[in-house]
């Protein structure tokens, strides 16, 4: 039911590429009238145009219609899996108009009455419950379901095959909620058995989520589906959908698949609050969804699972989004939306991670309860309705007051882009110690943009002397170029600008404050170390210190005994070695790494210590994989190319048996390197018949580490053969577009553009250009160019994708420029001290 508001003799609506057979309009009075139906833009913008003016008054719009299954994930899409079809829905943003006409757009938000016709042996499942089930003829059904609660269109969901649904615990009646909440695992036929783990992981996730918001699960069941051949996940309300990598688990799965499923089911279980009860507007509030979900996200783990540690890799998740927001081409987070090139551009770390690490800020700011209060406020406020970033921001002053300038904060971090570069100069000259903060916007070596930038900056410091642990500090709102804050008497040993590393900015002190932050580890906690660290990194690329003074800081963030302080220069130190040291000195500068992180594997595998914790063994595979593919350690190499042979040896098993499932794929990608064409073919012949999701992503990541160039070039090839899904060409083109093997690559996709592009994911393919980041020479910027506006009117926000890749080239390009001297000076040194 429609309601006409003005005379009209045209209604516009949503419809992409369907075949209308016939429209009518039912008008208030009985009249029932025919009207014509035209898509009139490729994005599916569509009108019916009436034989004459209808007046004001409610209308139903009956249309007749067909449409084709897509073939990737896209609008109503069918997937194969061990010779069975199925169908499932991917609506977000803008495909539920593939599927069926209608109002395509987050405003419109209203319930669905839900029917499907299929098979009688096949299961059908939708976002509510069903509530009946009639056998039709020609050995067909039809399947009805509860009405929803009010959804915008991208949120209703489809699943139907011959599927395995397993019954999990229920989440159980609880302060919030008189009821159980049914939970069950969805998968294609014969893997429901790898479900339990997710099964089993779930209740107390929505537990948690109950327990913050002090509000009830807001749908009639939760279904979580591992959809065959999907590269991502979805989060429809009642009916969440995932790829099998995240929801199928076998009897070990590894820490990292674990932390996977645990950081996305989190994600997409906040979301049935923050995006289905209350919904964004318009997309360029795209961030209240996703923004919301990641920052809630951490707070689930730290429930389900405490010992994984969770909100240090989320922390670190922020440092790499800088690198991107550090961009003269960065967007804004919340940047008007006009087309859907911008709708498509919105779904990137900048909503997601930086958005999340505002919100955190800003909670850090208000204090944690008062935050929480707001927000549930806010979905109080809005529940079932859509919301905007003026409507959160009324609903948390409504509960911190007016006076804490939350509008002129968010405005300064959503409406506009960049990172804050925040200076901190202590001077201790007078009576009182005092500290000079200074802000503009950080600016890598090579960037394009000015330093001119000003935000309201939430500023917590931490100071502290030489032997005392007592840490004194101090949190103001930085609106101003430069202000002055005094510390009281005494001088500190040392100030720290980030206090938790809470706050959304980078920072500099003074090289003497700076030394005596890396030399004690005991001032800074876990999290202020890893920001030390990111800040270290960050002002060798904007020129502010030297290499020189990088690598002599590196011992000691290396000797940290935690794994995110520790590794945390481990993405520098790979940058160093593909960028700025020679061939002839890569020798040398692999052994000067590996030197510094073999101290660490042996502290870990040391004999006789207490059995060690998640966060210690995944401390010791990643170290592995460090010392085995970054510093080629020779040791290390050769235990993982023994595990290589006897998995070799073994037809039949399994890889993990040789090694811990953390380290399966690095094992069998020094097995191709070491032991050649013989080893490829078998993790070939692997590759076609394995169907865990788990397997295949290690098959596919030691195939696309191939170093024989013959190897490689046959990897190559392998992106437009079957045996690679589409759901996994992304994966493997992106090992083979690392820097030493990015060259041959980008020749061989100038002849096979066409054809990979035609295999690549439709909705993703304004991530082609991203590929190719890795080139760190200013003469393939106008060859990029050339390439990729070929597509600039076919692929939606691909020219924005091509303008950042350009960007990152420069700064690469301009990077090497300043630092390679110092590096070849400086590793020319170690080989002319090392003995004869």
């Amino acid at each position: 039911m429609v309601a006409i508001r003005e005379p009209v003799e045209r209604i516009w609506l949503h419809g992409q590429d369907l075949e209308v057979r016939s429209v009518e309009v039912l008008l208030e009075d009985g009249e029932q009238v025919t009207g014509r139906y035209t898509q009139v833009h490729p994005d599916g913008i569509s009108v019916i145009e009436l034989p004459s003016e209808v007046q004001p008054g409610a209308a139903r719009i009956r249309i007749g219609y067909s449409g084709r299954f897509a073939e990737d994930a896209s609008g109503l899409f069918r997937t194969e899996s061990g010779g069975d079809w199925y169908v499932f829905s991917e609506f977000q943003p803008i495909q539920a108009r593939q599927a069926f006409p209608g109002f395509d757009e987050p405003a419109f938000k209203i319930p669905y009455d839900i029917e499907i016709v299929t098979r009688r042996d096949y299961v059908a499942l939708s976002n509510t419950r069903q509530r009946e089930e009639e056998l039709t003829e020609n050995d067909l059904k039809r399947v009805r379901f509860e009405k929803t609660p009010p959804l915008p269109s991208y949120l209703v969901a489809f699943a139907v095959g011959p599927l395995d649904v397993v019954e999990g615990p229920p989440v159980p009646p609880g302060p919030w909620r008189e009821q159980s909440v049914r939970v069950r695992g969805v998968a294609a036929k014969g893997k429901g058995a790898a479900l339990d783990y997710a099964l089993a992981n779930t209740a107390v996730m929505v537990e948690a989520l109950e327990q913050y918001f002090e509000i009830p699960y807001p749908y009639d069941k939760l279904d979580l589906v591992a959809v065959p051949g999907y590269a991502a996940a979805m989060e429809n309300a009642g009916l969440i959908f995932y790829s099998e990598y995240l929801l199928l688990m076998e009897d070990s799965p590894s820490i990292r698949q674990q932390e996977s499923f645990g950081a996305t089911h989190a994600h997409e279980l906040a979301h049935q609050w923050l995006g289905n009860l209350v919904t964004m507007a318009w997309w360029d509030d795209l961030w209240l969804n996703e923004a919301f979900a990641n920052w809630m996200a951490e707070k689930v783990m730290a429930v389900w699972r405490p010992e994984l540690r969770y909100g240090r890799q989320a922390l670190a998740s922020v440092f790499r989004t800088m690198d991107s927001d550090s961009l003269a081409s960065a967007r804004s987070v919340r940047e008007p939306v006009r087309d859907s090139a911008g709708m498509f551009a919105a779904f990137d770390d900048l909503t997601y991670v930086k958005g999340a690490a505002v919100l955190t800020m800003v909670e850090n700011y208000l204090g944690a309860e008062l935050f929480r209060q707001g927000l549930k406020l806010h979905l109080e406020r809005f529940s079932h309705a859509t919301a905007d970033v003026f409507d959160l921001v009324d609903s948390l002053e409504t509960v911190a007051g007016e006076d804490q300038q939350l509008e002129m904060i968010l405005r300064s971090y959503l409406f506009q882009p960049g990172v804050p570069l925040v200076s901190a100069a202590l001077d201790c000259a007078g009576a009182e110690a005092t500290v000079r903060l200074s802000q503009k916007r950080y600016v890598p070596l090579g960037g394009v943009s000015d330093s001119s930038g000003q935000w309201s900056i939430p500023v917590c410091m931490s100071w502290g002397g030489v032997r005392s642990e007592a840490r004194a500090e101090q949190c103001l709102l930085l609106s101003e170029q430069s202000r002055e804050i005094s510390l009281g008497a005494g001088c500190p040993a040392w100030l720290m600008p980030n206090r938790g590393a809470a706050g959304y900015y980078r920072w500099e002190v003074e090289r003497d404050n700076l030394a005596f932050l890396v030399a004690s580890g005991q001032a800074l906690d876990t999290l202020e170390r890893m920001s030390l660290a990111d800040s270290l990194a960050a002002m060798v690329r904007s020129g502010s210190i030297g290499l020189d003074e990088y690598l002599v800081a590196l011992p000691d963030l290396a000797a940290a005994l935690e794994r995110s302080v520790s590794l945390a220069p481990a993405p520098e130190v790979r940058r160093i070695l593909d960028y700025l040291v020679k061939p002839d000195q890569q020798a040398e500068a692999r052994a000067y790494f590996g030197a510094i992180y073999e101290r660490r594997l042996e502290f870990l595998d040391r004999p006789g210590g207490a059995e060690a914790s998640p966060e210690e063994e995944r401390f010791r595979f990643e170290l592995t994989r460090f010392l085995a593919e970054d510093a080629r350690d020779a040791d290390v190499r050769r235990r993982l190319e023994d595990a290589a042979r006897a998995y070799e040896e073994a037809d039949g098993k399994s890889a993990d048996q040789e090694v811990e499932p953390d380290l399966v794929g690095t094992m069998l990608a020094v097995g191709v390197q070491e032991l050649g064409e013989e080893f490829f073919d078998k993790l070939l012949d692997d590759l076609a018949g394995e169907t865990s999701a788990a397997r295949r992503r290690d098959l596919i990541y030691a195939v696309g580490k191939a170093g024989d160039p013959l190897l490689t070039a046959r990897a190559r090839n392998l992106l437009l053969d079957d045996v690679i899904r589409g759901s996994e060409v992304a994966a493997l083109l992106t090992r083979l577009t690392e820097p030493d093997r990015i060259v041959g690559t980008w020749d061989w996709f100038q002849g096979n553009r066409t054809a990979l592009i035609e295999r690549y994911p439709g909705v993703w393919r304004f991530y082609l250009p991203f590929h190719f980041s890795a080139f760190c020479d200013d003469r393939r910027i106008s060859e990029l160019e050339d390439v990729f506006l070929d597509y600039v009117t076919s692929i939606d926000g691909i020219s924005l994708s091509l303008r950042q890749v350009q960007e990152a080239v420069g700064i690469c390009a301009a990077y090497r420029a300043r630092h390679a001297g110092t590096a070849r000076e400086f590793f020319g040194s170690l080989a002319r001290e090392a003995p004869p």
